[in-house]
């Protein structure tokens, strides 16, 4: 986990074949921290899953990590710290960009500061790595999708969390993750003819 800080671990294995639910068998009884795990029979993407998660968890923060993402040293601590010193962030996260692409001018022009916490603030923040108040899941409700895009949600969830007066952005300075399925990661395993319509689709996103 990377961090001290103790959590609750839900676990959800989207239907995969690459010998991940035998791991996630071995490991259960090892980490009494696990809560749940959660076998899906088909890739039933993000929406779904998450709302069953949702629906599960009691706590006051209640949060996401992919597998697809390294975590720093502290970062849940810090992410908790920011929660608990607002009223106002609705959702903090790690910045899963690379270093290079982040720009310290525009940031600086949108952050917002309470008690001594700062967020680069957004419409939206990637959702590999956050942590979200129970509180304004709570008022918000649950994503929404359409069945036959099963990606779809979470950008329009978080447009409604931030068109209720609440903020959500990256926790600064940054948490910074490495994000493996970014082709200029050294852990990135995309094959290699892949790897140029992968950049030219993180560059869209910018």
């Amino acid at each position: 986990s990377n961090d001290d800080y103790p959590f609750n671990l839900y676990l959800v294995d989207n239907h995969s074949t690459d010998g991940t639910v035998e791991w996630l068998n071995s490991i259960r009884k090892k980490y009494p921290n696990i809560r749940k795990i959660t076998f899906n029979q088909e890739n039933e993407g993000l929406p779904g899953p998450t709302n069953d998660f949702w629906r599960d968890v009691k706590t006051d923060l209640i949060g996401k990590v992919d597998n697809d993402v390294i975590v720093p040293v502290g970062w849940l601590s810090q992410l908790v710290e920011a929660h608990v010193n607002t009223e106002k962030v609705g959702i903090a996260g790690g910045y899963h960009f690379r270093p290079e692409d982040f720009n310290e001018n525009e940031a600086q022009r949108k952050l917002y500061n309470e008690n001594g916490v700062q967020i680069v603030s957004d419409t939206h923040i990637g959702g590999c790595c956050y942590l979200m108040k129970k509180s304004v899941q709570q008022k918000t409700g649950y994503m929404t999708f359409n069945p036959t895009l099963k990606i779809h949600g979470w950008t329009e969830y978080q447009h409604k969390i931030v068109n209720s007066g609440y903020v959500v952005g990256y926790l600064y300075p940054l948490i910074q993750l490495e994000y493996m399925d970014d082709p200029r990661s050294e852990y990135c395993l995309i094959e290699k003819k892949y790897q140029k319509y992968t950049r030219d689709i993180w560059k869209e996103r910018g």
